[in-house]
Formats: C-alpha cells, structure tokens, sequence
C-alpha cells in the first residue's frame, strides 16, 4: 500500500513536471532565448505552473475545475515540449557522466517528501476551510457571495484552484495529496544539482547557486510543515525562494557564470519570469504583495542600471 501510493504521487509528479516545462517552452519561445545549462529547465517549470495557475483563474470564471481543464493544458504543454525537446537534450547532456548519481539523489529526495504528503495534516486551516474551498471549486465555477456561508472562503487563492485539479488521485478510497508537495520539489531537486556542481565536480558556482545550495536543508524542513496540507504558506515560502535566487542571478549576472547566460535576451527573459512569478504569488496570498514589490523594486531600482 505505502508504495504504492509513493509510486503513485512520483508518477503524477514526474507527468505535472513535463506539462509544466512544457507550459514554459512556450513562455520561452516569446523571446527565443535558449536553453543554456540544465537549471535552466528549472525557471521553464515554475513559468509552466505559472501559466497553468493564471489559466485555471480564467477557467473558473465560467466552470467548475474538472479533469477536462487538462485538455487545453496537455496540448499547449505537449506544443512546447516538442519545440524544445532538442534543446532540453543539449542542456542536459553536460551531466551525462554523472547522471546517474543525480537520478538516485532526486529519486531519494522524491520520495522523501512524498512521504511527508502522506503523513499528518500541520495546519489546522486546511480541515478549517482550505479543503471545503478546493471542493467548492471543483464542484461550482467561481459562486457570488460564496463568503456569507463562511468568512473564511473570502480568503482565497489561485493554488487552491490548481489543488482542486491535480488532487484528485485516490487508491483504495484514500486521497493523495499531490499539489504541496510537488512544488517543494523543484527547490529541492535544483539544491541538489548545485551542491553535486560545487562539492564532487568542484565547480565554482555563482552567488545565485549557493544561496540555492544553502537554502536545501531550510526547503526540506519547511516541506515537513507543509507538503501534507493545503496551506498557501507553504506555497508563497517556496515562490520567494525561487524569486530570490532568480533576482540573484540577474544582479549578479556580471560575475561567475556562463557568458551566453547573460545576454540581454537571456536576461530580459528572466526579469519577465520574475515580475510573472511575483504576480501569481500575489494571488496565491495577498500579502505576499509585500515581498513582491520588495523584490520587484530591487530588480529595477539596481537590476537594471548599467
């Protein structure tokens, strides 16, 4: 039973992944900077999700979130991924002698938060109404008024919209729970292509890749809070990771690094994601406008200048 249930929310996860780095071919292919280096394929993801969350708030203005809203979401990301399905190869091939030690260290780091999803609801919001909210969005498109039955449904969030489509695999009557945990991954899986670069290939990495480095463990504790639950918190804690190191790389972008990394294109493409990010983040939890416009006017109060 347990592993099944681990086999399964790996599968789903690696099937979202794909979809999502899809997704982001397309964001991509606006500006046609290339794939450069395997973290890159990272940035692709988080555009993806990106977009999958800003479709399903248009589509639940009219219906309800059902299986059919992955229709429309499969063959856009199925487009993008046959657009950049060479470019993908090339970036990973840098990592081909060693791939084999970076697919155990992900598959361990998969089912280790895997099997936080199935332990033991931390926040009590999530039975509170976090969970009648994913109901209701898969029940009915976006219901007027909505807040009279309980205060607490005013407190929305588009990620509630994305668990109501992804979290609906059951076995044996047991639901997993697959939309937390899934965006701790990422995170998590590019700490750990950092610290294989720093420490066995002793590459010297920019200042953007350690702080990736450094913040590995603080992920992994944070996804023990929250990969169970529904809580955008643990959502909005994971966005100002990757808002933070991609706003790094870009105020660095003169130092270490590959020089094509740093073309105007490249850079430019970067600065889209991070104002596209910071957007969704504000709708995943509205006081995450905050640490958005923080980090937006560092990125063109200083990013920007000569």
């Amino acid at each position: 039973m347990l592993i099944a249930e681990l086999a399964t929310i790996s599968a789903a996860w690696l099937v979202l992944s794909l979809l999502f780095c899809g997704l982001g071919a397309v964001f991509r292919r606006l500006v046609r900077p290339s794939v450069l280096e395997p973290t890159d394929l990272f940035l692709d993801w988080w555009m993806g999700w990106a977009l999958c969350v800003a479709f399903l708030l248009a589509w639940h203005l009219f219906l309800p979130i059902t299986p059919w809203a992955y229709l429309p979401l499969g063959i856009a990301g199925a487009a993008g991924a046959s657009m950049e399905w060479k470019s993908w190869q090339v970036a990973l091939r840098a990592m081909e002698r060693e791939w084999g030690w970076l697919a155990v260290l992900i598959l361990l780091a998969c089912v280790a938060i895997a099997s936080q999803t199935l332990g033991p609801e931390r926040q009590y919001d999530t039975a509170y109404y976090h969970r009648q909210s994913v109901r209701w969005a898969q029940a009915y498109p976006a219901v007027p008024g909505l807040a009279y039955l309980n205060p607490h449904f005013a407190k929305n969030s588009s990620f509630f919209l994305f668990a109501a489509l992804v979290d609906r695999v059951e076995i044996l009557g047991r639901s997993l729970r697959i939309a937390t945990g899934l965006l701790f991954l990422p995170p998590i899986v590019n700490g750990i292509v950092r610290a294989h670069e720093a420490i066995i290939n002793r590459i010297r990495i920019d200042l953007s890749a350690w702080f990736q480095l450094l913040m590995l463990p603080v992920v992994l504790w944070q996804s023990r809070r929250y990969a169970a639950g529904l809580s955008p918190d643990g959502v909005v804690f994971v966005l100002a990771v990757v808002l933070s190191a991609e706003l790094l790389r870009l105020l660095t972008r003169n130092g270490a690094g590959s020089e094509q990394s740093k073309t105007p294109v490249s850079s430019d493409y970067r600065v889209f994601a991070i104002v596209v990010l910071a957007v969704i983040g504000v709708t995943v939890k509205l006081s995450f406008a905050f640490f958005a416009v923080g980090r937006l006017g560092s990125l063109f109060g200083v990013g920007r200048a000569p």
